[in-house]
């Protein structure tokens, strides 16, 4: 088994410390606002959506990063993945918590889901040009 390359270790270090920050900043957002149970479930199943795509992400990075043709490739791919996991999200989480219960749901993973999409934009496109 190979060393970890050391962008996809940073991509993934970098994913965790991010995840962590957001669902701090979340719990202590809904503390001052007096919504904590109601944001409690929201923010852990987006957080854990977080983590588990960018490891996936991170894994599959360094699993193909020897290989300069397909960089581009796998950046669009992975925003097509990210996607189609969250709409199976979003619809697993509508068919247990019911549409009355959906609204904080949908509202939290949204946030996170473009902090994510960001993040992954930035550091993507930072290394493409480093490598140019």
């Amino acid at each position: 088994m190979s060393k970890m390359n050391s962008e996809a270790r940073k991509y993934i270090t970098q994913s965790l410390v991010l995840t962590v920050v957001l669902v701090c900043l979340s719990m202590l957002l809904a503390l001052a606002l007096g919504c904590h149970e109601l944001w409690l479930m929201p923010v852990v199943v987006s957080g854990v959506f977080f983590v588990a795509v960018s490891l996936a992400i991170g894994l599959i990075w360094n699993a193909i990063a020897e290989n300069k043709s397909i960089h581009t490739t796998f950046h669009n791919a992975t925003n097509g993945f990210r996607m189609l996991a969250a709409i199976a999200v979003l619809t697993i989480v509508y068919l247990i918590v019911g549409r009355e219960q959906m609204m904080p749901y949908a509202l939290i993973f949204t946030a996170y889901y473009f902090i994510m999409l960001a993040h992954h934009s930035i550091f993507f496109t930072r290394l493409l040009n480093k490598k140019k």
